[in-house]
């Protein structure tokens, strides 16, 4: 087919062109028939691909889960981007398929990743554990500052929030981490060793509380306590170590379960979370005691001491008497002797007495009688009686010192009973003491 420029154009008309072109075109008609119908067709097929794909982005069902803000974002980017521009309309089949598979995966996959992560609650779960997310970590601890916002940014899937200096920032769904379905918030974590904890005290208190025996339902308490501690995962010793921590009075606990520094040696940091394994433990162990009946009821029982026999009643009075010698003080003797008196024996009128006046007093108050003086040999003897016991024991003036009186008093008050448990008569003990 051979060409040329048509050159100035002299008539005004239009449709005088277009008049003269269907006149050569007419013989024609049915290639061009053909093809209208070919378009007519292709039209009204891809207005019905778009009508299904209107449809099949089911939007009202987005709203019900991820908000009609958020719905009408999508919606809004996947109508610029795929409708508007006449993309969807005019691509292949295995086009289309391929957008459908775009918009599940970059957009509606992800937008359910990033409400994931939104619906968080940075009060009901350990943050720390996305130490190793600083982005994400940041958008947990901010998002409720201003409000977060669903937007799509560059293409991306997220939200934009405003951080601590007040500038607002943007999270990707890309930068929130995967499976965050197995994050457990702190509620789910207490309730769930709450549960476990019910089930183990009926347990005990159905298997042993008719029982006179209930030393076997200790032994099982350790025993359900190393199974529940065996099956809590790191999440949850995690946030019952601090919870453990605020039921002991530290309301801001300063320690995390299994965090140490980095330059701590690694034997003492398994000793440090030997001894965190164990508190858990014994929080868990005392929870299933205090709520089991038949283990309280064990606990306040009152138990009265068995009536001590005659020979115990009768150790435990000398052991008294003897603690109270302990309080005794003992300077000597006073002897006052009458006016010309002389010879080895005392005559009719001589006073003896001790020294410290307190002694005779405190002497009385454990039932030891003071008997009358005498001198012999030219020394001062008081008579001591154990109203108890009703043995006796003479006192000299001559070479006694406060340690061998008490010594002495607490021989009378046992019965002259010695350490070795052999007996000494009360002359040879005053014989001991005269032959120093």
């Amino acid at each position: 087919m051979s060409y040329r420029n048509p050159g100035d154009i002299q008539v005004a008309d239009p449709s005088a062109f277009m008049n003269s072109f269907e006149q050569v075109a007419s013989k024609w008609s049915q290639y061009y028939e053909s093809k209208a119908e070919e378009r007519k067709k292709k039209e009204q097929a891809g207005d019905l691909a778009l009508a299904n794909f209107q449809k099949s982005m089911n939007y009202s069902d987005l709203v019900k889960n991820y908000g009609a803000e958020a719905t009408n974002t999508i919606k809004s980017y996947i109508e610029d981007k795929y409708v508007k521009s006449g993309v969807f309309k005019d691509a292949t089949s295995s086009q289309r398929q391929e957008i459908f598979d775009d918009i599940n995966i970059n957009l509606i996959g992800k937008m359910q990743k990033a409400e994931k992560g939104l619906s968080l609650d940075n009060t009901d779960i350990d943050v720390s554990m996305f130490d190793d997310s600083p982005e994400f970590q940041d958008f947990l601890l901010n998002k409720n500052r201003s409000g977060a916002a669903f937007t799509i940014k560059d293409g991306s899937i997220g939200y934009k929030y405003i951080d601590t200096e007040n500038k607002e920032r943007f999270i990707s769904a890309d930068s929130i981490p995967d499976k965050l379905d197995s994050i457990k918030t702190k509620t789910q974590i207490y309730e769930g060793i709450g549960k476990q904890i019910d089930e183990y005290v009926k347990d005990i208190d159905y298997s042993y509380g008719t029982s006179d025996n209930v030393r076997p339902a200790y032994q099982k308490v350790n025993e359900q306590t190393t199974s529940l501690f065996a099956k809590m995962d790191s999440q949850d010793r995690r946030a019952y170590f601090e919870k453990a921590m605020q039921d002991a009075g530290q309301q801001e606990p300063k320690y995390a379960y299994g965090d140490f520094p980095s330059e701590m040696p690694d034997d003492e940091k398994a000793k440090a979370l030997e001894l965190q394994d164990k508190f858990i433990m014994s929080s868990l162990k005392k929870r299933i005691e205090d709520n089991s009946k038949i283990i309280n009821s064990d606990k306040n029982k009152v138990i009265l001491p068995k009536a001590p026999s005659a020979e115990q009643a009768k150790q435990q009075q000398s052991q008294q008497r003897a603690s109270a010698i302990d309080a005794i003080t003992f300077k000597g003797l006073e002897v006052d002797l009458p006016k010309g008196a002389q010879g080895p024996v005392a005559p009719k009128g001589t006073s003896v007495s001790f020294t410290d006046p307190s002694t005779a007093n405190n002497l009385a108050k454990i039932g030891i009688k003071i008997g009358d003086p005498y001198m012999r040999g030219g020394a001062a003897y008081i008579d001591l009686i154990d109203q108890v016991t009703n043995n006796s024991i003479t006192v000299s003036e001559q070479g006694m010192t406060e340690k061998d009186f008490k010594d002495t008093l607490k021989q009378l008050v046992s019965g002259f009973k010695q350490n070795s448990g052999s007996s000494m008569s009360a002359q040879d003990l005053l014989n001991k003491y005269l032959n120093r």
